[in-house]
């Protein structure tokens, strides 16, 4: 499916999905640290290390105590690894970045919720499409290119205090953003939105 048109039916899903749940809205800009790491099934591939990262964009919130929350991100991560090709027989070091348009679709509810203050648990799909492929410090490096999209999941907790929200999550990936070395992007990370309405 082309990216564009990928991107317009996420957006009205979720405008859709909003105005089902009912009044509540708010939206914001929302900054954080990433920790990339790129974990592999293939014994070619060895001391995988995360690196830290960032990520800036804009978050909407739709719902009152269930909520749907689209974001809208920037992010910019590093991972480094060793490779064996065939025919090699010592790993070769890779550090590869990433700079990338993230799209969490994420479903909540509030475990606790005051008027100054909620406790939220929060899960759902992360689309991922790639402004950069790294490539590898190999021979033949086009046999190895990662993916221009990768699909995962989210699932965290979140804390308003005011009119500021603290994120902290888990994405996985659901699929491999590199088949050919059997690597999925896991990423932890953590963020500080602020709430205009």
């Amino acid at each position: 499916m082309n990216q564009k048109k990928f991107l317009l039916s996420a957006l009205l899903l979720t405008l859709f999905i909003g105005k089902a749940l009912g009044q509540g809205f708010t939206f914001g800009p929302k900054a954080g640290l990433t920790y990339l790491t790129l974990p592999s099934n293939l014994s070619t591939v060895s001391n995988d290390a995360g690196k830290a990262g960032f990520q800036a964009g804009l978050f909407f919130r739709f719902g009152n105590k269930t909520y749907i929350q689209p974001e809208f991100l920037y992010q910019s991560q590093s991972a480094s690894f060793d490779f064996s090709p065939s025919g090699i027989s010592s790993g070769i070091a890779q550090n590869v970045k990433f700079t990338s348009f993230d799209i969490p679709v994420l479903i909540g509810t509030k475990l606790v919720s005051l008027p100054l203050f909620n406790l939220r648990m929060f899960f759902g799909p992360d689309f991922e499409f790639q402004f950069n492929k790294p490539g590898l410090q190999i021979p033949n490096p086009s046999s190895y290119s990662y993916k221009d999209a990768n699909v995962g999941g989210s699932v965290g907790l979140g804390i308003d205090l005011a009119s500021f929200t603290l994120d902290g999550r888990y994405n996985f990936g659901l699929s491999q953003i590199n088949p050919s070395l059997g690597q999925r992007a896991n990423t932890i990370n953590l963020s500080l939105g602020l709430k205009f309405l």
